[in-house]
């Protein structure tokens, strides 16, 4: 909730997809497969938040060899 690289919209639609993976946790009888697909939607916006200056760099370097500044 607090990535600044999320717009809002985003930001809300994350936070309803954990607080409907805590409460299926929460279940006596979780749905696993409800619960996996929560886990890696979130998953994979923190891998996508993370590699992003990483990509950045890359991508800077990649211009900068042709002339490029970013």
């Amino acid at each position: 909730s607090e990535a600044p690289e999320l717009v809002e919209r985003d930001r809300r639609e994350l936070r309803e997809i954990a607080d409907e993976a805590a409460a299926e946790i929460g279940k006596e009888s979780p749905n696993t497969r409800r619960l996996k697909s929560a886990l890696e939607t979130l998953a994979a916006t923190v891998q996508g938040i993370a590699s992003g200056p990483g990509a950045y760099q890359v991508l800077s370097a990649a211009a900068a060899a042709i002339g490029i500044t970013l």
